[in-house]
């Protein structure tokens, strides 16, 4: 592609992104983007960073599955039940998630505080600017998976059939994604990408970090080489802000109503797993357009409108880290 056309598509793209956060109050979002950081954390390590994450991932799944297995037990959940994980009622569901959640806090507090150590508050949970993070990834999700939605509406690819009100259901689900979603994003933005940024560029980070992501997540049922794909867009996404902000609200946030509005509410596959929601409705047609059985993470129309997103929300805080970096430089001078 030609300079030319890619300072367009820049343009677009970046004009895109500003209508979107037009929604959100302007007080709020001027919070949100003085967060942006240029300041890096020193590594204090004495353990190389492939082997600290290397760890990490083989404590979590060990620490986090007995831990899970506890919560199981406790909530009466039988070994038999447990296979496949899908046919446990919600509220024995939210109890072993909440203790993997409890089990991870103790792999990150192993590695971040005692291997690393690094203050707690330095995997991302600056108070500044949180309530705009947080309508900023609900903004996101409600116009990748709501847009996303209406188009395949559009190419007659989904109808609805239904529309059923369960109010229980639609709290113990939104419980149930807030723990996966501060799960997740600790884990694999709190520390994995936040580690590798440390000794690498960011962008390395971001690529190997969101590598990691999709494969944790490729025993999914149903799982396709585009699922695959869009998984690892997905991470992409969920780091694009914290690359620049180190700042977790964002991706934690964007995780949750992504999930939350894509099951619950939508009806779709969550990552291949079925989830009682709100509306039901048919898909038709090829499963590249439609996700199949996998969800609206399987789909095409995913792939372009997170692509589009992840590189407007790039191109947007580079703009602002640019901004900052000219500042500084010129402080100096006004003294």
């Amino acid at each position: 592609m030609g300079v030319a056309a890619s300072s367009k598509n820049t343009a677009l793209s970046a004009s895109g992104f500003n209508f979107i956060a037009s929604f959100i109050p302007q007080t709020s979002f001027t919070k949100l983007m003085a967060k942006v950081t240029i300041d890096r954390i020193d590594d204090k390590s004495d353990l190389p960073v492939w082997a600290r994450i290397v760890l990490v991932i083989i404590a979590f799944l060990f620490i986090g599955g007995i831990f899970q297995f506890f919560g199981a037990l406790i909530s009466g959940v039988s070994l038999k039940e447990m296979s496949p994980i899908k046919d446990i009622s919600l509220d024995r569901h939210l109890v072993m998630q909440l203790s993997g959640f409890l089990g991870t806090m103790v792999v990150i507090y192993l590695f971040w505080c005692l291997i690393d150590k690094q203050p707690i508050k330095r995997l991302g949970f600056a108070t500044q600017g949180i309530i705009a993070d947080i309508l900023l990834g609900l903004v996101v999700a409600l116009v990748i998976i709501g847009g996303g939605t209406l188009i395949l509406m559009a190419m007659g690819a989904l109808t609805i059939t239904s529309i059923n009100v369960h109010v229980p259901s639609l709290l113990y689900t939104f419980a149930l994604f807030i723990i996966v979603s501060l799960n997740e994003e600790i884990l694999m933005r709190g520390y994995i990408l936040n580690t590798l940024m440390m000794r690498y560029n960011r962008f390395v980070g971001l690529f190997v970090s969101s590598l990691l992501f999709a494969l944790m997540h490729g025993m999914n049922a149903n799982i396709t080489w585009l699922s695959m794909l869009n998984l690892f867009l997905a991470g992409v996404i969920l780091g694009s802000v914290y690359i620049y902000t180190r700042n977790l609200w964002f991706p934690i946030s964007l995780h949750l109503f992504w999930n939350y509005l894509q099951g619950p509410v939508l009806g779709y596959a969550v990552s291949g797993m079925p989830i009682k929601s709100l509306v039901s409705h048919k898909i038709m047609g090829n499963d590249t357009l439609t996700g199949g059985l996998f969800g609206f993470e399987g789909s095409i129309v995913c792939s372009i409108l997170v692509t589009l997103f992840a590189l407007a929300l790039m191109l947007y805080y580079r703009k602002k880290e640019q901004a900052l970096l000219a500042q500084r430089a010129a402080q100096p001078e006004a003294i």
